[in-house]
């Protein structure tokens, strides 16, 4: 009768083959994460990059879009305000260009149609307040002196004379109702006086479009458009600051 004899195996190393296919299934393995890796990157890593691009993209045109809807309700503020001041400043500027189209108009119309008095009648002895006629035109009142000057050729002649400039130039006053006053060469106020002297005298005023003062008669005799007479009315229409400092006749 054979024992038998319960003993543990001996420890031995694996078999050769057992390893190797051990190492083959590792590097298979490795070899398939490779592969997948290598898709990952190129499909569902480039799929999910892109879609970060367009996120981000529609992010930048919202945030853009944002900025045009804020451009575009400022821009509407502004036109809505600029209309308002726009139509207010209609509205405040509508009666006083009425006012002013109305006022050049009596300029104009003075200028074409009234009938101011003319040539030599322009000077006056006689206070245009006193005068018979209608009309109210503005006259500038001037001082007559005792003169001396060339007076047809002939110098130191003594003459009666007013001076628009300060004295230095003098007109002489006509002899016959009429006739316009003339300009004296050399002419001077004379040092001893009268006691009738100064006389006064009055003389037609002369407005640019606007009713300001541009001249009396006679250094200007000819009507035009930015040289009239004007009416205390249309003066004062025109112009209310120039109406005073002058006297209405005629």
């Amino acid at each position: 009768m054979r024992r038998r004899f319960l003993h543990s195996a001996p420890e031995r190393d694996l078999p050769a083959q057992h390893t190797y296919f051990e190492i083959s299934d590792l590097r298979r393995f490795f070899d398939a994460g490779v592969i997948f890796a290598t898709v990952w990157v190129r499909f569902i890593g480039k799929t999910s990059g892109g879609r970060y691009n367009e996120i981000r993209h529609q992010r930048n045109q919202g945030l853009m879009m944002d900025r045009i809807r804020n451009n575009e309700t400022v821009e509407q503020r502004r036109r809505v305000l600029k209309g308002a001041l726009g139509a207010s400043t209609v509205l405040t500027l509508g009666y006083g260009g009425s006012a002013a189209a109305a006022s050049i108009g009596c300029v104009k119309n003075t200028y074409i149609e009234e009938t101011p008095p003319a040539n030599g009648n322009q000077f006056s002895w006689t206070d245009p307040a006193a005068m018979t006629g209608v009309d109210e035109w503005a006259w500038s009142k001037v001082d007559v002196w005792e003169c001396s000057g060339n007076v047809g050729g002939v110098p130191d002649t003594d003459f009666e004379g007013f001076s628009l400039d300060n004295g230095i130039n003098w007109y002489r006053v006509p002899a016959v109702v009429g006739e316009a006053p003339t300009l004296i060469a050399l002419a001077t106020k004379k040092s001893s006086q009268s006691p009738a002297y100064p006389k006064t005298a009055w003389v037609l005023a002369y407005f640019d479009a606007n009713g300001n003062f541009v001249g009396n008669y006679p250094a200007i005799t000819m009507r035009t458009e930015q040289n009239t007479p004007l009416e205390g009315s249309c003066l004062a229409s025109v112009n209310p600051n120039a109406k005073s400092g002058f006297t209405y006749g005629g």
